[in-house]
């Protein structure tokens, strides 16, 4: 009788940590947004960030494959894999196409996009621009489909409403990847709602050895006032 009874609460304790590791990952996930665009699954990938298709979030453009076997995707090439193998594209001659998030407003967030072309040629050589609300971020060209490029800044929300819009330029349809974002510490980057957006100018890996991931990384911004878009 003792030793079922051990066994029952060995069972009982190890059912326990199992359901306070799942609280845990939760918890540490409170507030990210990972967005798979093109993608209609959800999945959690090998860091355990849950990630999802992009339809609630939009219902313009249209989805595409990608073959990555070419892709130049450095020494973090498993966490990257899955989320660039599939895009969202914008083939709408006119206009502006939006994602809309919800975040909290006043909120210090991260946000980083992802943008391969790969063998989609119908996006090999395109430059469209992207906007934060209604601020203008960035501009983007695309002269290599199989490097992936990644863009990243910190920003107050100024309204629980976030949208992420994109806007073709004159060569080729905008597309994306993927979309993450990521809760700040208010306690972190100085921003004001002035210069509400800080961009991520470029990233060091300090330490690293050739094929290993980065252990130690730091990286330089750019605080800027963002023009105003229609």
């Amino acid at each position: 009788m003792k030793q079922r009874g051990g066994m029952a609460a060995a069972k009982l304790l190890c059912m326990a940590l199992v359901f306070w590791g799942f609280l845990r990952q939760a918890a540490a996930q409170e507030g990210f947004i990972s967005i798979d665009c093109g993608s209609t699954d959800s999945y959690t990938d090998s860091l355990g960030i849950a990630w999802v298709g992009d339809r609630r979030y939009t219902s313009s453009g249209a989805n595409a494959a990608i073959d990555i076997k070419k892709a130049n995707l450095g020494p973090d090439a498993s966490t990257d894999r899955r989320k660039l193998q599939t895009l969202r594209y914008f083939p709408e001659p006119v206009g502006k196409f939006c994602y809309d998030l919800t975040v909290e407003a006043s909120g210090k967030y991260l946000i980083r996009m992802t943008f391969l072309a790969g063998n989609q040629s119908s996006l090999n050589s395109t430059d469209f621009s992207v906007s934060l609300g209604a601020a203008h971020w960035q501009d983007l060209v695309i002269v290599d489909p199989w490097t992936p490029v990644v863009k990243e800044a910190s920003f107050i929300a100024l309204q629980v409403n976030l949208t992420i819009c994109f806007r073709r330029g004159t060569n080729g349809d905008p597309f994306v990847n993927s979309i993450e974002v990521r809760p700040l510490s208010q306690y972190g980057y100085q921003l004001t709602i002035d210069d509400w957006i800080m961009t991520n100018i470029f990233r060091i890996d300090c330490g690293l050895k050739a094929g290993s991931p980065s252990v130690r990384s730091g990286f330089g911004c750019s605080p800027h006032s963002p023009s105003i878009t229609e």
